[in-house]
């Protein structure tokens, strides 16, 4: 009898978390305060890419030095 009590807990729990991910989605996609939330966090995304690509590539360098 546990087994099938934490086989409901884990589908209620899976249920619960993908109807929060679906809102999140929804909210980032179908709103204008979502998209410019997704914008400015894809555009500090690429800015930290880039800075640590240059810390590497910095590395690198002394390393060959």
């Amino acid at each position: 009898m546990s087994d099938t009590n934490h086989s409901e807990n884990n589908f209620y729990k899976g249920l619960f978390y993908g109807v929060v991910l679906g809102l999140g989605l929804v909210w980032f996609l179908g709103t204008k305060e979502g998209r410019k939330v997704k914008n400015e966090l894809l555009s500090k995304g690429e800015e930290f890419i880039n800075s640590a690509g240059q810390k590497i590539e910095t590395l690198t360098d002394e390393d060959e030095a």
